[in-house]
């Protein structure tokens, strides 16, 4: 996840994404912090909601400081943060729907962003099947909109494989985290199995905690955790204003 702190004009941002991405192996999400009059808030590249880029955004405007704030994201509406150390605790977007689909999906939607949730065993090919999965439902002209592989470990925790396409940057990518798949992930079990405590294994080996209310069954706050930032460089030309 990267963090533009230069000023960038809206319509160029999802340019510039798609050239940090060029240069920056293994860059996955780029956001972009922007000026407002009540402060400062956070577009990501394809206008979507992410979640773990609110949570490093979080992180950011608190400079690691532990505490509660509110910060205002893309994709959805003001949401509160906990930061704590090494971990960024986030009340997420308000669930919008959930369908049903043929076989083993589910189509899970949030204010920001989509994913189709698959269960069982993830395919060879994700990207190919992931579009498969956004082709035939319609889903690539959406904003954003993405496809969960999940699979149970154990009582308690499971372990994802989340594609994300966002149009805007023409990307499909196989992340290493996904905080809005965790969420969606977390929406659909819930159906099933009611308020509970979620502990999602991603691809990086790290894990999201989730969990899901009693009293508002559509509020869900997950814990993401925070690695060290390192700061980066990149010539954007005429890119920045």
């Amino acid at each position: 996840m990267a963090l533009v702190t230069s000023p960038v004009q809206r319509s160029s941002q999802p340019e510039v994404a798609r050239l940090l991405m060029s240069v920056s192996a293994g860059l996955e999400q780029v956001g972009f912090v922007e000026r407002t009059g009540r402060g400062v808030r956070l577009q990501m590249m394809g206008g979507e909601f992410c979640g773990t880029g609110a949570c490093a955004f979080a992180w950011y405007v608190a400079g690691g400081r532990p505490g509660s704030l509110l910060v205002e994201v893309s994709g959805a509406p003001v949401l509160r943060a906990v930061v704590g150390a090494g971990v960024v605790a986030l009340e997420t977007p308000i669930l919008r729907s959930a369908r049903v689909l043929a076989g083993s999906a589910t189509l899970v939607s949030l204010h920001g962003i989509s994913h189709v949730v698959v269960d069982g065993v993830a395919p060879v090919s994700l990207e190919a099947a992931a579009r498969e999965h956004l082709s035939t439902l319609r889903l690539l002209d959406l904003p954003a909109a993405g496809v969960v592989f999940w699979r149970s470990l154990r009582e308690g925790e499971v372990a994802i494989e989340p594609v994300v396409h966002v149009r805007d940057t023409r990307t499909l990518l196989h992340e290493s985290a996904c905080g809005s798949g965790s969420v969606c992930l977390a929406a659909r079990l819930g159906r099933d199995r009611g308020p509970q405590r979620l502990a999602i294994r991603q691809p990086s080996g790290r894990t999201i905690v989730v969990e899901t209310g009693s009293i508002a069954p559509s509020l869900v706050t997950m814990a993401v955790p925070i690695g060290r930032p390192v700061p980066m460089t990149t010539e954007l030309g005429g890119l920045v204003r």
